[in-house]
C-alpha cells in the first residue's frame, strides 16, 4: 500500500514575499521523501522540513515519499512568488 504523505506547509495557492519557503509534512518511517526529486532527510517519526528557494511567478512544489518496494504517494503544491519591486517616478516633471 502507498505510504502516508501529509503537508502542513505550504498551503496551496500560496503568495509570498518571500524567496525562501519551508516545505513541512509527515510520512511513515522507512520512507523516502523528495521535494522536486531532491532527497529530504526526515526524523525517526516521518517528519520532515525543508528550505527551498522560490523562482518569481508560479512555482509547482512536488513532495514525494516512497516505500523501498516503490509504492509512492505524491502532493503537489502550487506558490507564487509576488516580486517586491519598488516602481521608479522619475521622469515626471512637477507644474511650477
Amino acid at each position: 500500500e502507498p505510504p502516508n504523505l501529509v503537508l502542513h506547509s505550504p498551503t496551496n495557492g500560496l503568495v509570498t514575499g518571500d524567496r525562501a519557503l519551508v516545505v513541512q509534512g509527515q510520512t511513515d518511517k522507512e520512507v523516502s521523501i523528495s521535494i522536486n526529486g531532491t532527497p529530504v532527510p526526515h526524523s525517526r517519526e516521518g517528519q520532515f522540513s525543508e528550505e527551498i528557494d522560490l523562482a518569481p511567478g508560479i512555482n509547482t512544489i512536488t513532495v514525494t515519499a516512497k516505500r523501498k518496494h516503490g509504492k509512492t504517494t505524491e502532493e503537489v503544491r502550487h506558490v507564487i512568488l509576488k516580486s517586491n519591486q519598488q516602481i521608479s517616478l522619475g521622469g515626471i516633471n512637477k507644474i511650477p
